[in-house]
């Protein structure tokens, strides 16, 4: 294993693992480094890849041009999701106990200080069902981070990332958003919402800054935030393995731990998703059908055949 002497562009630590099985004894180390602590991990199938949420890839993407992508705003952002609410709840039958009105913004503040998301219910349902989110889903196995990892490798990919995220590496962290403070607030794993979250492990961060010249609460990127905290506080690990490791990775994870499609998401097409990879030795080991010698017709006769 090695570690890099500088941190990556987001702001995590990097250490390069050398194969799959140096995985486990890193996560041992960490955790002897940290007992005291709650980890979260995510996975990530491109170690060049940023810690980035749906919503700005989505900014980046769908809305960008050549200018930057300007920074969106908490109030905005929950005004769009309200405006939504009646949509979805027509169409899906399911509710949500929702305010006429986006709260203000010194309600917002308050609840962000106490590390509160509000409306967090509705907006880990939509972060599951694929609207752009300010939410980035962690989980609290590493395994499953490493599920997510190897899972949808593509080609060109050299290697893959396991985050390690540490809130509270000495039990405690101060922030105040009045002084502009980028800081990132990670939610509690208990409340109701989609089965995947409990499937999965998941728990959820976002990142928020105050904007005292624009009088408003936005979301912030989590690099600056994790390059600029001192070791006590919002500690990252990026873990990087080879992608070839794969095989051997999607292996280990479905027989050693039992971490396969469907039990991390529950529906049909990942079931017959984790018979497949069931029945994968067995397809592998099935011996190449050789072809068929002729028949053996004797010695040729010398006028021809009789």
């Amino acid at each position: 294993m090695t570690m890099s002497g500088d941190q990556n562009p987001d702001g995590a630590h990097a250490k390069d693992l050398h194969s799959w099985e140096e995985l486990a004894s890193e996560l041992t180390a960490i955790r002897n480094e940290y007992p005291r602590a709650l980890i979260l991990y995510r996975g990530q199938p491109d170690s060049n890849w940023s810690l980035e949420t749906t919503l700005d890839r989505f900014m980046r993407e769908e809305l960008s041009s050549s200018k930057p992508v300007k920074p969106v705003g908490l109030k905005e952002y929950l005004r769009y999701c309200l405006k939504c609410s009646p949509h979805i709840e027509s169409v899906t039958g399911r509710s949500w106990e929702l305010p006429e009105k986006v709260p203000s913004v010194t309600t917002l503040k308050k609840r962000l200080n106490s590390s509160e998301i509000p409306w967090l219910e509705y907006l880990a349902y939509l972060r599951h069902h694929g609207f752009p989110s300010p939410l980035l889903d962690w989980t609290r196995s590493p395994y499953i981070a490493a599920f997510f990892a190897f899972a949808k490798v593509s080609l060109e990919c050299k290697r893959v990332a396991v985050f390690c995220y540490i809130e509270y590496p000495r039990g405690s962290k101060t922030w105040d958003l009045d002084l502009q403070e980028p800081r990132i607030v990670c939610t509690s794993p208990y409340y109701c919402t989609h089965q995947r979250h409990f499937l999965q492990k998941s728990t959820y961060t976002c990142a928020v800054l105050w904007n005292s010249l624009a009088k408003r609460l936005e979301f912030a990127g989590y690099g600056e935030i994790i390059a600029g905290n001192s070791p006590d506080q919002d500690r990252v690990i990026k873990l990087t393995i080879p992608a070839n490791e794969r095989t051997s990775a999607l292996e280990s994870l479905h027989w050693d731990h039992n971490v396969t499609e469907f039990n991390l998401f529950g529906t049909e097409e990942s079931l017959l998703a984790s018979l497949a990879w069931d029945e994968r030795r067995a397809l592998l080991q099935m011996p190449s059908k050789q072809p068929s010698s002729p028949p053996d017709e004797g010695p040729s006769h010398p006028h021809g055949h009789i």
